[in-house]
């Protein structure tokens, strides 16, 4: 019996995963983050999937020094870069923990070596004016850096150090953002101010922005103008200038314009002033006004010239109707023969306005009449329309085979049902166009139609 008792104990163990390599999928463990940069906290998980072993028994090793005896440790801390490789002993007791094959996970924590956006800067005037070094700050595992300067002046690098020249004295946003093939990544930003060096002039404009048209006086400074034998401007507008002290200059384009000048015949120590002036299109408040087929009822809509980089808003002020603020709008007057002002205002995001009216004169609606009865008897006896301000008026008038059979002209109008020599009509159908000869700038008395002749 006790043969067979041993015998028993020996099938157990061949048959339980304790005994010899854990089997693969049924004990495991994962963590919840693998992978990062700099340092990071990490949560390991046991996962028992047998189904019949109850494990009360752990040991792990995370590889960076620290140990656990818990199932499921929450707070491991990783903060040195380097692979890591992680162990776990696990058992139903501390004693069958040890006659067990530990679950272990080569290079299973990556920790990446992060990387700053540090960065110096020198002026560098050996190489000219406004030139500036920039240097990214010396660190470990810096040559897996990837780079991007902004300048802060439109202008960019991928570099890691760079010289950099700026158009001009001024104050400039320089922003570094690094990155590595990792992900690891971080930017930094600096704002840094050039001056204008000693002994090169400084060029002063009465104005350096407007509307439509621009008229600046430049002058000099930083430099005493006594010393200057001979100087060359460029406005940048076509025009240039050999006087110290130039005549007013005219821009009237819309647009960014360069200024430079030379002094001495020095190009060395000249100076240009990139975008020194800047001229904003003038938006004209000028509108179109149609009437619709509703006779009281208008489309106003602006028509003037825009610019394609500017944010306009609109102001419409019509008398006894109130303000509308779109670009396009469709406007009711509340009454016939009646003149209304409109006014619209055109403004944009730089600052520029400009301002336009018109009088509307709405007309009484007029009404063609479609049947008459040339019978003799006093009543409805004619076709007639009668004009507004003594407006000439045409018509002709077609019989259904297309021939014309009447026509005539003049502020008021009167048909009696005959042709124009004098012959009646038979009862019927008529087409008339009926036109303005003059005056009718809307078009209001441009009809045609149907007449119905009964007799």
């Amino acid at each position: 019996m006790q043969f067979k008792k041993h015998i028993t104990i020996i099938t157990l163990a061949l048959l339980c995963p304790f005994a010899g390599m854990a089997q693969s999928g049924v004990y495991d463990f994962t963590a919840n983050i693998t992978e990062g940069c700099d340092s990071f906290m990490v949560k390991f998980t046991f996962n028992n999937n047998s189904g019949v072993d109850t494990i009360n028994s752990f040991a792990w090793d995370f590889g960076n020094g620290e140990s656990s005896y818990i199932a499921d440790p929450d707070s491991v801390f990783y903060n040195v870069p380097g692979p890591y490789t992680i162990i776990l002993f696990f058992g139903r007791d501390a004693t069958n923990m040890l006659e067990n094959d530990p679950i272990i996970k080569s290079n299973y924590i990556t920790v990446y070596p992060t990387i700053t956006a540090d960065f110096t800067y020198n002026d560098t005037t050996e190489l000219g004016f406004y030139a500036v070094s920039f240097r990214h700050k010396d660190q470990p595992y810096v040559n897996a850096g990837i780079y991007s300067w902004d300048f802060g002046d439109g202008s960019f690098s991928d570099e890691r150090n760079v010289v950099h020249t700026y158009p001009g004295p001024g104050t400039y946003n320089v922003k570094l953002s690094v990155s590595t093939p990792a992900g690891c990544n971080d930017s930094t930003e600096q704002a840094i101010v050039l001056t204008i060096p000693p002994g090169l002039p400084d060029i002063i404009a009465s104005d350096t922005f407007a509307c439509g048209e621009a008229r600046v006086k430049f002058s000099l400074g930083n430099v005493d103008t006594d010393t200057i034998g001979a100087i060359n401007w460029d406005f940048g507008n076509g025009t240039t200038s050999n006087s110290v002290d130039p005549d007013t200059v005219v821009y009237d384009n819309p647009g960014y314009y360069d200024v430079g000048v030379v002094i001495n015949g020095d190009v060395v120590h000249g100076v240009v002033e990139q975008d020194l002036i800047h001229v904003q299109l003038l938006s004209p408040a000028e509108f179109s006004y149609t009437d619709t087929v509703t006779f009281d009822t208008y489309v106003l809509e602006h028509t003037g010239v825009t610019d394609d980089a500017a944010t306009y808003t609109y102001l419409w002020d019509i008398s006894d109707v109130g303000t509308r603020n779109g670009r396009r709008e469709v406007v009711k007057f509340p009454a016939a023969d009646t003149s209304y002002l409109v006014r619209l205002t055109v403004s944009d995001n730089f600052g520029c306005t400009s301002s336009g009216e018109v009088i509307i004169y709405i007309f009484e609606e007029l009404y063609v009449q479609n049947v008459f009865t040339p019978n003799g008897d006093d009543v409805n006896d004619f076709f007639e329309i009668s004009s507004i301000g003594d407006i000439p008026l045409s018509i002709k008038i077609f019989a259904r085979t297309g021939t014309l059979v009447y026509k005539a002209e003049g502020p008021r109008i009167i048909w009696d049902g005959k042709t124009s020599w004098g012959l009646e009509l038979s009862q019927g159908v008529y087409f008339y166009v009926l036109d303005a000869l003059s005056g009718d700038p809307n078009n209001r008395y441009r009809k045609t139609g149907f007449i119905y002749l009964y007799r």
